[in-house]
This record gives structure tokens, sequence and C-alpha cells, in this order.
């Protein structure tokens, strides 16, 4: 009988130890989760997590327009409401051929260096679906 006790005694605080236990991982993670600034799909391809979150430290913003000007690394940008913005680029900002005309949309730091680019005319059609199983009928 007393043996029988102690068994049921010990049962009961493993498994309150591991309630308790996943109880802690859970908290860890939900703690984690909110802690990050950014969902993964907003990220740009060619960025990690932690650059994203070092890039919106330092001031980053987005500049969206036409390209209306583009010598060199150098680019100037009319937004929607006819601003000119200029922007520079290096060998460290990703971007695709662009020419003047093209819609884009920057990813500029405080100096207004691009970290990225993208043109928004672009013919990428990489992230569309092409299977007819998407779009039965």
């Amino acid at each position: 009988m007393m043996t029988s006790q102690i068994v049921r005694g010990a049962s009961g605080s493993s498994v309150l130890f591991l309630g308790l236990f996943t109880l802690l991982q859970m908290s860890a993670v939900v703690l984690a989760e909110t802690g990050s600034k950014r969902s993964p799909c907003e990220i740009p391809p060619g960025q990690n997590a932690l650059r994203v979150e070092q890039d919106q430290d330092r001031g980053t913003r987005t500049i969206s327009g036409e390209l209306i000007s583009a010598d060199g690394d150098y680019y100037v940008v009319k937004d929607e409401n006819g601003k000119e913005e200029s922007l520079l680029t290096d060998k460290r900002t990703d971007k695709p051929i662009i020419e003047k005309g093209n819609r884009i949309t920057a990813y500029v730091d405080e100096d207004n260096y691009a970290l990225w680019i993208r043109s928004d005319d672009s013919t990428d059609r990489r992230s569309e679906h092409g299977s007819v199983d998407c779009n039965p009928g």
C-alpha cells in the first residue's frame, strides 16, 4: 500500500513537472514570436531576418514611383505626389535591370542608399501560379 502511494505521488509529480516544462517552452516561443519585427513573408529576397531588423533600426523607408533618371549608381524617382527623390546604389544593392520610365519600389536607408530595388513593371512571373490545377475549368 505504501509502495502504491509512492508510485502515484512520483507519477503525479512527473506529470506536473512535464506540464510546467511544456508551459515554459510555449511561453518562450510566444515571447520570441512577439519580439520579431516583421513576418518572414515581408522580408525581401536576399536578406535575412537579422539584416531586416538592423535596417529597421537604422531608419529605413520605402520609395515608390517612376524612374525618371538613371546615371550609374544615381537614380531619381518621381513619387505619386510628383515629388522627386534621389537614391544611390552600390554593389550590395539587390536590383533588377531597370530603365527610365519603369515604375519601381526601393527600400532605402537614412543616407538614401538603396538596400533593394524592385521593378513594378517586371515581367518576372515566378510568383504567379502557372499550374492548370490552380485555376481549374
